[in-house]
C-alpha cells in the first residue's frame, strides 16, 4: 500500500504543487490559488442563480436532480479526458513501469489518481453550484452536509462510463494522430457546432424573458419542464431527495455500494487494455518523412517565432488548448451579457 501511495504522490507532484511539502511556499500558493478560484466562482454562480431563480423558478428536488445530471455530464467529459491522458497517452508510463513496482501497483495508483482528479473537478463544480442553491433556496442542514458526500461520491459513475467510452475514443485518437490536419478540422467543426448551439440556446432564453407578456408564461413552462424531467431522472431524483432529508440518506449509501461494485468490475475489464495500449508510445510510432530543405538564414527572433508556431500546431490538442478559450471567451461574454441584461 505504501508503494501505491508513493506512486500516487509522484503523479500528483508531476501535475500540481499541492503536496510538495519540501517547498512550502509553492504548496501554500497553490492552496490559496484554489481557494480564491472557489470563492470567486461561488460569488459569480450565486449572482447568476440569484438573477435567474429570482424570476420565479422553484428550487426543489426536481431542479437539484436536473443540475446533478448536468454536472455528471460535465464530469463525464472530464473523466474521458483524464482516463485517456492518465492511462493511455501519459508519457510517464514507460518511466513508471521501469521502477521497482508491480504492474498492479502502478495500475491501482493510476486509478486512484484519476479518481482524485475527478474529485477535484467535482469540487470546483459542486461547491459553487450547491452552496448557491442552498443559500438562495434556504435549504436545510441536510442539503449542506450532503455537499461533501456528493464531492466524493459523484465522480464514481462518470469514471465507470468514461472507462468504456475511452476505448473506442482511443481508436479514433490513434487514427487522427496520423492525420493531424483532419483532426484539427474535426475539432474546429465540433467547437463551431457547440458554440452555435450555445448562442442559440442563450439567445432563445434571453428573447423569452425580454418580452413582458411572455415572462410569466415562460417561467411556468420552465417550472413544468423541470418538474417533468427531474422526476424521471430516477437515480438523481432520489439523490436530490436524499440531500434534502436525513431520513433518505440510505439511498446515497446504496448508490456508493452499487458504484463501487461496478467500478471494481470496470477496473478488471480495462486493465488488460491499459497494459496493451499504454506501453506503446504513439508519438514514436508515427512514420517520419524526411524532407530536404535548403538552408535559409534568419534572425533569432524569426527563428524563435517559427519554432513557437511549430510547437503550437504540432498536434490537435495543442491547437485546442491554445485557441479554444481565445476564440470562445468573447462570444461567451457577449451571450451572458445579453442574457443578464434581459432579466
Amino acid at each position: 500500500m505504501r508503494t501505491i501511495l508513493n506512486l500516487l504522490k509522484l503523479q500528483i507532484d508531476n501535475k500540481t504543487n499541492l503536496l510538495k511539502t519540501k517547498s512550502p511556499s509553492k504548496m501554500i500558493a497553490s492552496i490559496l490559488k484554489v481557494l480564491l478560484i472557489l470563492v470567486l466562482s461561488t460569488v459569480v454562480v450565486w449572482y447568476v442563480f440569484f438573477k435567474i431563480l429570482g424570476l420565479g423558478i422553484r428550487i426543489n428536488a426536481q431542479l437539484v436532480a436536473l443540475i446533478l445530471l448536468v454536472t455528471q455530464l460535465i464530469s463525464l467529459l472530464f473523466a474521458i479526458g483524464h482516463i485517456i491522458n492518465t492511462l493511455y497517452l501519459n508519457k510517464d508510463n514507460e518511466m513508471l513501469i521501469c521502477l521497482p513496482v508491480t504492474p498492479n501497483q502502478l495500475f491501482i495508483s493510476k486509478i486512484l489518481f484519476i479518481y482524485l482528479r475527478e474529485v477535484a473537478v467535482n469540487a470546483m463544480i459542486t461547491i459553487p453550484i450547491f452552496l448557491s442553491l442552498g443559500v438562495i433556496g434556504q435549504l436545510g442542514a441536510s442539503f449542506f452536509l450532503s455537499i461533501p458526500l456528493f464531492i466524493l461520491v459523484l465522480p464514481l459513475l462518470p469514471i465507470i462510463l468514461a472507462a468504456f467510452i475511452s476505448i473506442p475514443v482511443m481508436s479514433i485518437i490513434k487514427y487522427l494522430k496520423k492525420h493531424s490536419l483532419l483532426a484539427i478540422i474535426l475539432i474546429l467543426v465540433l467547437v463551431a457546432g457547440a458554440l452555435t448551439g450555445y448562442i442559440i440556446l442563450v439567445g432563445g432564453i434571453a428573447k423569452s424573458f425580454s418580452i413582458t407578456e411572455k415572462h410569466v408564461q415562460t417561467v411556468r413552462k420552465i417550472n413544468s419542464t423541470i418538474a417533468s424531467v427531474g422526476r424521471h431522472i430516477i437515480v438523481f431524483f432520489q439523490m436530490a431527495q436524499a440531500s434534502m432529508s436525513f431520513r433518505k440518506w440510505y439511498f446515497i449509501a446504496c448508490f456508493v455500494v452499487i458504484c463501487a461494485v461496478l467500478l471494481a468490475i470496470t477496473v478488471l475489464i480495462i486493465r488488460p487494455f491499459y497494459f496493451k495500449t499504454a506501453m506503446s508510445n504513439f508519438e514514436n510510432t508515427n512514420t517520419t518523412k524526411k524532407k530536404k530543405y535548403s538552408f535559409k538564414k534568419s534572425t533569432p527572433f524569426a527563428s524563435l517565432m517559427k519554432k513557437e508556431l511549430a510547437c503550437i500546431f504540432r498536434s490537435p490538442s495543442e491547437v485546442f488548448e491554445y485557441f479554444l478559450f481565445t476564440l470562445l471567451m468573447p462570444f461567451i461574454v457577449f451571450t451572458y451579457d445579453k442574457l443578464l441584461m434581459s432579466i
